[in-house]
């Protein structure tokens, strides 16, 4: 303690710094040199603090040589003393490190690293005029970019969304402006581009979907910096259809990954904004309509635009490989999940409206359907598809004509009745010779439960479909109701205790043991004579012990 104030007694560090010809190396090269700065060593503190000293430690965090550790842990310490030359008095040394980002060649991972952490520990300290510096750095979003392809070039976007961050601590900074006018978000779709490695997907995607979840609506409990010019450039007509060509590009060598990665982001985008306001009170089309629910109808005007593209992808993959379903095609299940919940929501029924339409033109619930029996063993995408079919049958606006459509659809179309009934055949004659089920029977049994609640609860939808010019005499009601009977009853006793099975009335009969019978108890006879009022059974007793550390001896008496 009263070393950190300059009384405590003199130290080999005290001789070398109070030495006229001090040596900079000579400090590093002690072992007690990051202690003695962590400890607040004042002399030592004073040295380092000098303009000349600091761009001497730039130099070896610049060249990587051996003390760039060492430095980066002393430049990362916190020390307000030294924080204030860099970010206050001499600006010049925080500007030579950052230049390395302008370099034109790759970085090491030790430079990357080294820079990361250093600015990180100022940025954390000294928000407002880190930004104030960094915002007047010309050029810099490009260059950033570029090296977030270099060796642990993804801390570079870690400290970049920091930089973002920045804006739920300190207030007005404006950094989300500075990166709104040097077209961050345009910077980043482009990354997205199927011509980019895929490393670079992943990186701009992640950095991309950390704007979104710093910028989110729809989590109250959640910090957030609220809907702001970023999120407006992402979900901009012109950015999403700039993002959805990327997505469907054919041509690129990493088609499928930038697919992926697009396809997550608007996951998230949608998820992020979504109020879940639904359909319960409607509204009248000239409604005023929220911020998220702009960024919501902007991006199901786009969608829709390219559903019938999306859908072909169903049925073509570009892995060329249909016989496996794939990463491709399950999470474009996911996405259009999310398209049908996101129509559902208030505030985009006009938008809602022209989305659905499209979904039943193109026949997509058909396509749906189609991978989930093609695949009886990827449980993920009978999960989602089950999912897409709940979400039809439960919205809570069947008035409009769009999602009366959409329930027609299943039944007529697709035919999923028939296709239940189908698959219930074939397990009756499968499970004569063998009694493995197929993997969607957990799912068909969700999907019979909500058709028989869809039927029961809408009777004017059951009228239409048994009296419709298109669907008389093609769905077998005699057969259909005799199945879900059966399944309703089965569900029934599933759902009681122990699965409907009683408990034995009486309690079981416990089988005669096949083990011998016991040995006759063991006798210890006592010390002293028995007594005359004895019996023939003497009573057991414990014999003197001749050392406490000696066991027991156990004693049978033979009379």
């Amino acid at each position: 303690m009263l070393g950190r104030l300059g009384f405590g007694k003199p130290t080999t560090l005290d001789a070398l710094l109070d030495s006229r010809r001090v040596v900079l190396e000579d400090i590093l090269d002690m072992e007690d040199c990051l202690d003695q700065v962590r400890m607040r060593h004042k002399k030592l503190i004073e040295y380092i603090r000098q303009p000349l000293i600091l761009s001497q430690l730039i130099r070896y965090l610049v060249l990587g040589e051996k003390y760039a550790w060492l430095v980066s842990e002393i430049m990362a310490s916190t020390i307000p003393a030294i924080m204030d030359v860099l970010v206050y008095q001499h600006k010049e040394l925080l500007t030579v490190y950052w230049a390395l980002l302008y370099q034109n060649y790759r970085l090491t991972q030790q430079q990357v690293v080294y820079f990361v952490k250093v600015n990180q520990a100022l940025l954390t300290r000294r928000p407002g005029d880190m930004i104030q510096f960094i915002s007047c750095l010309s050029d810099l979003l490009p260059q950033w970019i570029y090296h977030m392809g270099d060796p642990q070039g993804s801390q570079l976007a870690d400290l970049l969304v920091s930089l973002v961050q920045c804006e739920l601590n300190a207030e007005d900074t404006g950094i989300i402006k500075w990166l709104h006018q040097h077209g961050l978000i345009q910077l980043l779709v482009e990354q997205l581009d199927a011509s980019v490695d895929p490393m670079m997907h992943s990186i701009a995607q992640q950095i991309l979907c950390d704007i979104v979840r710093l910028s989110q609506t729809s989590h109250q409990e959640m910090a957030t910096i609220g809907t702001n010019d970023l999120i407006a450039d992402l979900s901009s007509k012109e950015t999403m259809t700039r993002l959805l060509d990327i997505m469907l590009d054919t041509s690129g060598l990493n088609a499928i990954d930038s697919f992926i990665c697009g396809a997550k982001l608007l996951i998230n985008l949608i998820r992020y904004n979504d109020e879940r306001h639904l359909e319960d009170t409607p509204l009248s089309d000239t409604s005023d309509i929220s911020t998220n629910s702009k960024i919501l109808a902007n991006i199901l005007i786009c969608c829709t635009s390219r559903l019938e593209d999306f859908l072909y992808l169903l049925e073509n993959p570009r892995s060329k490989q249909p016989a496996r379903l794939g990463m491709e095609r399950l999470v474009l299940l996911e996405l259009i999940a999310e398209w049908i919940h996101c129509a559902n929501l208030t505030g985009v029924y006009q938008e809602g409206d022209a989305f659905k339409s499209a979904y039943c033109q193109y026949d997509a619930v058909g396509r749906v359907l189609d991978l989930f029996f093609a695949f009886p063993s990827c449980n993920l995408a009978h999960s989602v598809i089950c999912d897409m079919i709940g979400q039809t049958f439960e919205n809570k606006c069947l008035q409009r004509e769009t999602n009366q459509q959409m329930i027609l659809e299943v039944f007529t179309k697709a035919q999923l009745i028939h296709r239940i009934l189908d698959v219930n055949k074939q397990m009756e004659t499968e499970n004569d010779r063998s009694k493995v089920q197929l993997g969607y029977m957990g799912h068909l049994t969700l999907m019979t439960k909500s058709i028989v609640q869809i039927l029961h609860t809408q009777p004017d939808l059951l009228k239409i479909l048994r009296n419709g010019e298109d669907t008389s005499g093609c769905i077998p009601w005699d057969e259909w109701d005799t199945y879900a009977a059966m399944m309703m009853d089965q569900c029934a006793e599933l759902a009681l205790p122990l699965g409907g099975k009683c408990l034995p009335s009486s309690s079981p009969v416990i089988p005669k043991s096949t083990f011998p019978a016991p040995p006759p108890p063991i006798h210890i006879p006592s010390s002293a004579p028995p007594s005359p009022r004895s019996t023939s059974l003497p009573s057991p007793s414990l014999s003197p012990l001749s050392s406490p550390l000696l066991p027991i001896e156990l004693v049978v008496d033979a009379r």
